[in-house]
């Protein structure tokens, strides 16, 4: 229907789909599940759907480390991560692969951090050789890196990412456009803190993000410095460990994103990925095929 907006659906008697990356299409019964009730955020009930929520995200992203849930979008994530890992005037190297890499870069500079850009042509990822060099340069406290780059479809090899790095650098991902669609291994990439949103292949709403944290990451937040409130990383775990939020959490879209993990995890996360590399290889033959 050209020219229709998606809040004048109903006036043409149609729902509209949503068929982008993000905010992905939440099938009709992870929306009704989510508002079925409505909780407080500090009853006993809300604070064990959470902690579910927290438990399926580190299984999803392959970690035993710590899970902060946060009431921002992916880019509130990021900024969290970046202003509680490091402090101004440290050094970072931002891979730039697409649009978001190129944010991430942005969004370092503001907080007052010593950035260099590797930067990479859009399409492609970032190889060893390259990432190798530059790691040569100088040293860096951290190394940022977008997993799948929503711009561009391409997708960084982080297995190969943590062996280059090999612990002389903080790795922070963006997995924001990954998570539920493919592999990550926090734990066994030597991923030291991963970002992630409910939005996009999850199957969640939109105002729900986290970064998950491990040892290092984790050790990192705890330092003084940050100029962050609403977005420190160790002010939201210190309030999480004694039952309490540092503001109002993003309540339905954590009820929504605790049915959507739980669905997820029935249908089995080996069946999820094969699924989802059968169902974009068949896009790529047919996109072929009308040339």
């Amino acid at each position: 229907m050209p020219g229709v907006a998606a809040g004048d659906s109903e006036a043409w008697g149609a729902r509209l789909r949503l068929l982008t990356p993000g905010p992905a299409e939440v099938p009709q019964r992870l929306r009704a599940a989510a508002v079925a009730d409505i909780h407080h955020h500090s009853t006993a009930a809300y604070h064990a759907i959470e902690e579910q929520v927290r438990e399926g995200l580190t299984e999803v992203m392959g970690t035993g480390g710590e899970v902060v849930l946060l009431p921002a979008p992916g880019t509130g994530a990021v900024e969290a991560a970046t202003r509680s890992l490091f402090r101004p005037g440290e050094s970072v190297l931002v891979v730039r692969s697409g649009r978001f890499g190129e944010r991430w870069a942005d969004q370092c500079e503001a907080a007052g951090l010593r950035v260099r850009h590797l930067d990479v042509e859009w399409g492609e990822s970032v190889t060893q050789a390259r990432l190798e060099a530059a790691l040569r340069g100088e040293p860096f406290d951290g190394v940022c890196v977008v997993h799948g780059e929503t711009s561009t479809g391409a997708r960084a090899d982080l297995s190969m990412v943590g062996s280059c790095i090999a612990g002389r650098a903080l790795l922070v991902v963006d997995a924001i456009g990954t998570l539920g669609l493919d592999e990550l291994q926090m734990d066994a990439w030597s991923v030291d803190a991963a970002v992630g949103a409910a939005q996009k292949g999850l199957l969640g709403f939109p105002g729900l993000s986290w970064v998950a944290l491990g040892p290092r990451a984790r050790e990192r937040a705890t330092r003084a410095g940050t100029d962050a409130y609403y977005l420190d990383l160790d002010r939201h775990l210190r309030a999480m460990r004694n039952g309490t939020h540092v503001c109002t959490p993003a309540i339905v879209q954590t009820v929504g994103l605790r049915e959507s993990l739980e669905e997820l995890r029935a249908y089995g996360w080996t069946e999820v990925l094969c699924r989802v590399q059968a169902l974009s290889e068949a896009f790529r033959r047919s996109a072929a095929a009308v040339g």
